[in-house]
């Protein structure tokens, strides 16, 4: 008898342990890896309607496979300020085409922050927001201060559970990474 009850305890305690509760998950693990092929910068100068461009970053197979296509050499006039937009895309189904920035501001916005980094010819600020009032990045503007090369690199960061309002570019994982090259010329 004592062998039959510790048999049935032994095999109740084995069932526990292979239970998982599947409702508690890591939010790295609930993050899609969509595929991000394309990421397009559009940029309006406030001053003048016609100084309007886009530049776009493709990879079409995604990571690994064929070389990405850059994005052209884009030309901005000095001493102007920039609306600027960017936009991320899955075209690796050109029949089913994902723009995966209704996530990224809408119910993704609070574990994702998009990083515009410049060198010294512009200044690029961020200008939209989260629902938690932090700092996203699928809007900023962009100011040339001096004439000459310059590159915009756009970051896009995914945060899960950890996006503060003092969140860094090197937090969290790189969704999309991508340096826009820039000319800031004379008027």
């Amino acid at each position: 008898m004592k062998t039959k009850t510790t048999l049935v305890g032994l095999t109740a305690a084995a069932l526990l342990w292979s239970c998982d509760d599947s409702s508690v998950e890591s939010p790295v693990e609930d993050h899609e890896h969509e595929s991000i092929t394309t990421v397009q910068l559009k940029l309006a100068n406030r001053a003048l309607a016609s100084d309007t461009l886009t530049l776009t970053f493709l990879d079409a197979d995604g990571n690994g496979g064929a070389k990405p296509l850059q994005p052209a050499l884009g030309r901005l006039k000095s001493g102007a300020v920039y609306d600027a937009t960017v936009r991320f895309l899955d075209q690796s189904n050109p029949s089913d085409i994902h723009d995966l920035n209704e996530e990224i501001g809408g119910s993704e916005s609070d574990d994702h922050r998009i990083f515009w980094t410049t060198g010294s010819k512009l200044n690029a600020s961020v200008v939209d927001l989260d629902s938690k009032g932090f700092l996203l990045g699928l809007r900023a503007t962009l100011t040339t201060l001096a004439t000459g090369t310059d590159s915009l690199r756009i970051n896009l960061r995914h945060l899960p559970g950890i996006k503060t309002a003092t969140s860094k570019i090197t937090d969290g994982e790189t969704d999309a990474d991508v340096a826009f090259p820039l000319e800031v010329t004379a008027p």
